[in-house]
């Protein structure tokens, strides 16, 4: 439900905790919505999950089970 919203195909996707990728947005490979050239605008995650994904981000950073990698 959430993929379809964010206009996600209806493939697997997953979501890291203890990887955080740093780059310079627009990133290389960005690449615009199926069947609409120039939008890369997928959507904002629903609070709940957003709030979910920092929560379990910091408890990780903090337990030092986190890592930073550089993308660019």
């Amino acid at each position: 439900m959430i993929c379809r919203t964010l206009g996600l195909d209806d493939g697997r996707h997953w979501l890291r905790f203890d990887e955080l990728n740093r780059f310079l947005w627009p990133g290389y490979d960005l690449r615009s919505r199926p069947g609409r050239p120039g939008d890369y605008v997928y959507g904002m995650l629903p609070q709940g999950l957003f709030e979910q994904l920092r929560k379990e981000i910091q408890i990780r950073q903090r337990a030092g089970k986190g890592r930073l990698l550089s993308r660019d």
